[in-house]
């Protein structure tokens, strides 16, 4: 029942008075408690800035100090500390991660996995050196000891050589990226290291001027196996190891190369995802992003978009609260037809942004990675990349997204709180609609009236 049931003429007083209001700077925009950008200190950058000074790679390792951050890529400032492309981040303050060295050294990949002596990260990129021990292009650091080569590494001193990706499977711990056979390489594009040694897997990927940029393990009923997301158009971008033999995924993906790969249950059960810059999957139109079961490509709505490029660089599995989702970083305007700068969040069925997501730079702004990282103060998902500012504010090329609870007052669940709310809230408390009932008392009446006001107000 309704016991303040205010005329429909009042009513559109109201609005109009509170809209008045709202433009005068009272709760109109105020984010809701959805989630927010945040720095991660004063950043990530470079003495002298070009197009690649970015964060490549990102991931959360305890060092045997306790849980920290990794970041990686080509960069020599964190915090203001001078670093050598490689960080780490307590929750508190930026410290060197090891350091690399070469003429024109980069870390692409940091990976955390376990291949049969405890958890250890791996970092792979374009360095001669790593935390002053000679190691070619991969390296790897557990908690008891400090960076350690693979072996001669991978690499054979040409220029351009470089490690972007790891995955481990069985007994073997796999490294891709761009290096060749020819020049005394263990394989072309992708190798495999089985704790003493290298050795090729089969023919490789593609030729010389090609690259392996995603790695990941899936099973599709028949048995794990490695998924490989690379850069060679005759083998349609993506391809299967079993162990033996190279197998291709369906027809693949047609238009441009995988960057990005990651296992993701939707509530359907556990899917592939491939991320690139590909316009169809399977045959059928699928902008930047497909889903592989194991039988099948589809599109995950109508994907990224925007702009000249819409690209994705990054995928990552997040829970914030509400369930997991798959969040997909990149180069984009939009997601699923909807404005999303540069990152945004698939639920299973449809595309949300994360606030003003990221942007700024004098270059295009990019998220090329993205991992979950709890500094003690509860679960975020950091985005790294080539950027100036996160949901607005200054971020110097690496930022976190920290969740929010809901907000009561944010009716459309938007994410704002703004004069659509306060509408639909007059619209339901008139029409009795139990949403109205804030104090839960079983009235509709002034009284919930009155505290939605002062939850509109306070902007939760």
């Amino acid at each position: 029942m309704t016991d303040f049931e205010p005329s429909r003429a009042l009513l559109r007083r109201v609005r109009v008075a509170c809209l008045l209001a709202a433009l005068g700077g009272v709760a109109v925009n105020a984010h809701a408690q959805c989630g927010d950008w945040e720095p991660v200190g004063t950043g990530i950058t470079h003495t002298s800035p070009s197009w690649d000074t970015a964060v490549y790679a990102l991931a959360a390792f305890d060092d045997g100090t306790g849980p920290v951050l990794y970041a990686g890529g080509r960069f020599t400032r964190a915090g203001g500390l001078v670093v050598s492309h490689l960080a780490r981040w307590n929750g508190t303050a930026w410290s060197s991660g090891g350091g690399v060295g070469e003429f024109s050294p980069a870390v692409y990949a940091l990976e955390v996995l376990d291949h049969g002596t405890g958890p250890a990260l791996y970092a792979g990129g374009q360095f001669e050196i790593l935390g002053g021990v000679s190691a070619r292009n991969i390296a790897r650091r557990t908690a008891s000891t400090g960076w350690a080569p693979l072996g001669d590494g991978i690499g054979s001193y040409r220029e351009q050589e470089e490690v972007r990706a790891f995955a481990s499977l069985g007994a073997w711990l796999y490294a891709g990226g761009h290096f060749d056979e020819r020049f005394g390489n263990p394989g072309n594009n992708i190798a495999r290291w089985s704790g003493s040694a290298w050795s090729r897997l089969g023919w490789g990927v593609g030729g010389n001027f090609d690259s392996t940029f995603a790695l990941e393990v899936f099973n599709d009923g028949s048995g794990p196996a490695l998924y490989v997301g690379h850069s060679s158009w005759p083998s349609d971008f993506i391809e299967r190891w079993d162990g033996a033999s190279w197998w291709p995924v369906g027809t693949g993906v047609s238009g441009g190369s995988v960057f990005a790969l990651k296992v993701f249950d939707d509530g359907t059960g556990p899917a592939l995802y491939a991320g690139g810059e590909f316009s169809e999957a399977g045959g059928n139109p699928a902008s930047g992003i497909a889903r592989w079961d194991g039988t099948a490509w589809t599109p995950l709505g109508t994907g990224v978009g925007g702009g000249q490029f819409a690209e994705v660089y990054a995928l990552e599995v997040f829970d914030d609260g509400t369930g997991p989702a798959l969040y997909a970083g990149g180069v984009f305007t939009e997601a699923g037809g909807n404005p999303a700068s540069n990152i945004a969040r698939w639920d299973g069925a449809a595309w949300s942004p994360l606030g003003a997501g990221v942007s700024g730079g004098q270059w295009t702004p990019i998220v090329f990675a993205m991992t979950v990282f709890d500094d003690g103060t509860g679960p975020a998902l950091y985005a790294g990349g080539r950027f100036e500012a996160a949901g607005g504010s200054p971020a110097s090329n690496i930022a976190r997204w920290v969740p929010r609870p809901p907000c009561r007052a944010d009716l459309n669940s938007d994410c704002v709180i703004d004069a659509d709310d306060f509408f639909l809230y007059l619209d339901l408390f008139a029409d009795s609609d139990p949403i109205a009932d804030i104090n839960g008392d079983g009235v509709i009446d002034a009284d919930d009236f009155f505290e939605y006001l002062v939850l509109f107000a306070a902007g939760c």
